[in-house]
């Protein structure tokens, strides 16, 4: 055993979801799980959308008995220029879906991981708001960025509680003013 797996952590997923480990990537890539658990839980990728990997990682974890962390990396992952995770489009509205779906799952199983979720969506989304009022995003994708600025006013108290640094707060009031894209850095 190495030094790094010696530290491994191990539990069941709420467990460890409730004692800090909520920052585990939602990406697939950074998990081996067994077959067989994907597939006695009927857990499957939504096909042909992006970020569907978060609520793929809320099923197998509310799936799984146990998780162990073993902060090893056994995967490198490398994006490509063309790569959803370093480009912006109109399928990234679907992230607004995707928080709401993954709230609705952590509210029916998990009341204590509420303020986690919370937390992790009013992130998600802010970002995703932010790119969308980017000026040539917002020109380019109009339907994206009136979402964006809709999702905002419905996620105000939870993005203005947990993107509080001074920096997001002046970028909160740029882009409720609708500004934010126009001047210039």
């Amino acid at each position: 055993m190495t030094s790094s797996n010696a530290s491994a952590i191990r539990g069941s997923p709420r467990a460890l979801l409730m004692n800090g480990c909520g920052g585990v990537s939602s990406g697939p890539y950074s998990k081996l799980i067994p077959r067989a658990l994907l597939v006695e839980n009927g857990i499957k990728f939504e096909e042909g959308v992006i970020n569907e990997d978060v609520m793929w990682t809320a099923e197998v974890l509310a799936a799984a008995s146990t998780v162990v962390f073993i902060g090893e990396p056994l995967y490198r992952y490398i994006a490509r220029e063309d790569s959803v995770t370093g480009s912006f489009d109109s399928r990234f509205s679907v992230v607004f879906d995707n928080c709401r779906k993954l709230e609705n799952f952590i509210q029916e199983r998990f009341t204590e991981l509420e303020e986690s979720c919370a937390s992790y969506c009013a992130n998600t989304c802010w970002s995703v708001i932010l790119a969308a009022s980017r000026g040539g995003n917002k020109r380019r994708y109009p339907d994206v960025y009136a979402r964006a600025v809709n999702e905002l006013s419905i996620r105000d108290k939870d993005i203005a509680k947990y993107c509080a640094t001074p920096k997001d707060r002046i970028l909160r009031l740029l882009v409720k003013s609708r500004v934010y894209g126009v001047l210039k850095k």
